[in-house]
């Protein structure tokens, strides 16, 4: 594989406040050692189908299923020991049930079949009610149709993986007045709150993926980004540093110093798979998403670029020594 645009960005305290600086490009390959821990994060397949109008609406812009195999083949390339993926979000284009049910036959299709399938729900999952009008279709239809086509328990759960904890957040609704904003209830706040506490420990990371990032963090928040405030969510992962937020949603290119942000915790963008957005808002026909490679004394993420199987950058976060805390189960 290609290693020539890679960019070492060493980040020398675990949680620094403010955007992760950039060092020098370097040539040599990534780190010898074995990870204990190894899985991809991608975000916004729109799968439609075949590019068609429905009730005067086009459901799609072009093909999506082969950029989202092209993906997966490349991650077991790459990456075939993999323990888990996860899809932040916007794996359908309209959360329509034949957009579900292509997605999951391509998911299971192109993905080890041991590995952990993690999938949160995004804004796209409710655009059946946005784009047509359905009066008897309510929000609660939708989160259920997301729960049994996907197997996800709930739009909020958690997962234990090689004893590192994972936690997945989603809207319960769509907002009328920003459909694009997630409507997190005070439940599911109280229930992160509760969940992050267990078992937590600061040498060991906290996975946690919602498909919308919080404004002013990662690359593509920047301005007037109307989607996601994200106040009591940054208070509440504020307690626990050792976070890990990953979010999707934005599109923009991770060839970009804040694809990794840092304040008070760590939030990564993970781009998309069906198209990438510039910074002068454009679409570029490319596929990108994060490799996630945690070692006993740091975590590395790597941006890659799909349709040409490159790396982009890559990001050594270190990790603090277990003093005798207690470990996780």
């Amino acid at each position: 594989m290609s290693i020539s645009r890679i960019v070492a960005l060493v980040v020398i305290l675990l949680f620094a406040t403010g955007p992760v600086s950039s060092s020098s490009s370097v040539n040599e390959p990534f780190e010898k050692d074995v990870p204990v821990l190894q899985f991809p994060v991608i975000s916004d397949v729109h799968i439609c189908g075949q590019p068609r109008t429905i009730e005067g609406v086009r459901i799609c812009e072009a093909e999506t299923d082969w950029k989202f195999l092209e993906a997966l083949e490349d991650i077991e390339r790459f990456a075939p020991g993999y323990k888990a993926i996860v899809i932040a979000g916007d794996f359908t284009n309209q959360g329509l049930d034949e957009q579900y049910e292509r997605f999951m036959d391509l998911l299971f299709t192109g993905t080890n079949p041991g590995a952990e399938k993690i999938l949160a729900i995004g804004n796209h999952e409710f655009f059946e009610n946005k784009h047509w009008k359905r009066p008897m279709l309510t929000n609660q239809m939708l989160v259920k149709r997301f729960t049994t086509k996907t197997g996800m328990e709930n739009v909020y759960y958690d997962r234990w993986i090689e004893g590192y904890h994972f936690i997945t957040l989603g809207s319960e609704s769509m907002f009328r007045g920003n459909p694009n904003t997630p409507f997190i209830s005070d439940a599911q706040y109280e229930w992160l709150e509760q969940t992050l506490s267990d078992n937590a420990t600061t040498c060991k990371p906290i996975f946690v993926f919602l498909h919308q990032p919080i404004k002013h963090t990662v690359y593509g928040t920047e301005g007037n980004y109307p989607d996601f405030e994200g106040t009591r969510l940054k208070k509440i992962l504020s307690k626990y540093p050792q976070t890990i937020l990953f979010s999707g949603h934005s599109h923009y290119d991770l060839n970009h110093p804040k694809t990794v942000y840092q304040k008070g915790f760590t939030m990564v963008n993970t781009s998309s798979i069906s198209y990438v957005m510039d910074k002068k808002g454009r679409k570029k026909h490319l596929s990108q998403g994060i490799l996630v490679e945690v070692y006993k004394d740091r975590l590395e993420i790597k941006a890659r670029e799909f349709s040409n199987s490159s790396w982009i950058r890559a990001y050594s976060i270190p990790l603090k020594k277990n003093l005798n805390e207690k470990t996780h189960h």
